[in-house]
């Protein structure tokens, strides 16, 4: 028997983080509060894509509230892949693709909060109890010389998320080591 956890995007609700469906919201609140900094003109060009892009459309198709984030990375990621999107130029659908990851990041950025001192980073709320059920399997299965325990991490950010292999104690740690990061970079998770 093989054990596998999946954590979707709602697992980081526990440390701040908005929901599908009160993203957009939020992250136009934390625009209008000038929380973003450089990456302002991306959060803009999302927010635009959103509430002014697909206004037409969406009067069309007798839906006037688009609030969840994953309908609207999911049409901005459908523009890319046809290349078309409103009104917009054809070569600036990449660079609106592109600016949603950094949207989506930005606004987890500024909404999570993790549990830190100057050595550790220690999981928020519901994550302690998930850490320690995995690391009891991971001891119960090493035991019997079996690796069958697979943690895979769900985020919206990338498009194929790669597994990661629990197979012994260290893999999952009760706290991060110093010097880990705690924040996705929006550099390094472009979702291409």
């Amino acid at each position: 028997m093989k054990i596998v956890f999946v954590l979707g995007a709602g697992a980081s609700h526990a440390a701040g983080a908005p929901l599908m469906a009160g993203f957009l919201k939020t992250a136009k609140e934390l625009h209008a509060a000038n929380r973003f900094g450089a990456s302002a003109p991306q959060i803009q060009s999302v927010l635009d894509a959103a509430y002014k892009d697909l206004k037409p459309v969406l009067a069309k198709a007798q839906f006037t509230n688009l609030t969840n984030i994953e309908e609207l990375f999911s049409a901005i990621d459908i523009g890319d892949l046809i290349g078309s999107f409103g009104n917009r130029p054809p070569a600036s659908i990449a660079e609106l693709r592109r600016a949603i990851v950094v949207f989506i990041t930005r606004t987890i950025e500024e909404t999570i909060t993790v549990p830190h001192t100057a050595t550790s980073i220690t999981p928020p709320g519901d994550y302690d109890m998930l850490t320690k059920l995995v690391q009891a399997k991971i001891k119960k299965t090493a035991g019997l010389g079996r690796n069958n325990i697979s943690f895979t991490v769900r985020n919206s950010c990338l498009r194929d998320p790669p597994p990661v292999n629990a197979s012994s104690a260290n893999a999952l740690t009760h706290g991060a080591r110093e010097g880990a990061r705690a924040k996705c970079s929006p550099a390094s998770n472009t979702g291409r």
